[in-house]
């Protein structure tokens, strides 16, 4: 399973007066359904107050032929590589939460992973 490539791509806004975090929510949470990588797709993005949620979908894996050490595995990794986007710190450092789900081609789910301040470090 390979995970590489930036998670989080930059999109431009049309309203300038947004700056700092508040720019930087509103792109994550208006991000338009891409392929990341090779193996990973981002699907959606929505927000609640101050919990952002985000989709994706890891292509080609089956959730049904994993095991629980493989998906425990997959979180943590997923958990690193989302903690160490800078965006994601940003955002992180004023209070918001951000949970990660990646699901499978059958849409079920591999991965939950909530990311806060205090376990993105």
């Amino acid at each position: 399973m390979i995970i590489r490539g930036s998670l989080y791509k930059n999109v431009n806004i049309h309203n300038l007066e947004l700056s700092g975090v508040e720019k930087d929510v509103h792109d994550l949470t208006n991000l338009p359904s891409q392929k990341i990588n090779e193996s990973t797709t981002f699907l959606n993005a929505t927000i609640n107050k101050k919990s952002i949620n985000l989709r994706y979908m890891a292509d080609g894996i089956n959730s049904y032929d994993m095991t629980y050490v493989e998906r425990e595995n997959f979180s943590s990794i997923l958990q690193d590589k989302f903690c160490a986007e800078h965006t994601f710190k940003n955002i992180l450092d004023y209070n918001y939460e951000i949970v990660v789900t990646y699901i499978d081609n059958n849409f079920q789910i591999i991965s939950e992973v909530l990311l806060d301040k205090y376990n993105c470090k």
